[in-house]
């Protein structure tokens, strides 16, 4: 029952971190799009808007492996939890 606990808060733990992925990939696309009007409008150079580019790339690529990763481990989680619920019924 205790591993049956530790599978409910690590579920929490999982979405949360779903979501901070999810927001950060979001905020790296915005920003990506906020340098291309610098670059457009002339205010950075191209060699400055390339290095920020590829950081805003790097970064968006973590993010999504990681999310990647949390959409294959949530379902797992939840599988394991309502195989115990149905099982042994809900704690």
């Amino acid at each position: 029952q205790s591993f049956y606990f530790e599978m409910q808060k690590q579920l929490g733990i999982k979405n949360k971190e779903l979501e901070e992925a999810i927001s950060a990939i979001q905020k790296m696309k915005s920003n990506a799009e906020e340098f291309s009007q610098f670059y457009k409008d002339g205010d950075i150079t191209e060699i400055e808007f390339a290095k920020v580019k590829k950081k805003i790339k790097s970064v968006c690529n973590y993010y999504e492996g990681r999310l990647e990763k949390l959409n294959s481990l949530i379902p797992d989680i939840e599988d394991y939890i309502n195989e115990y619920e149905m099982e042994f019924g809900k704690p």
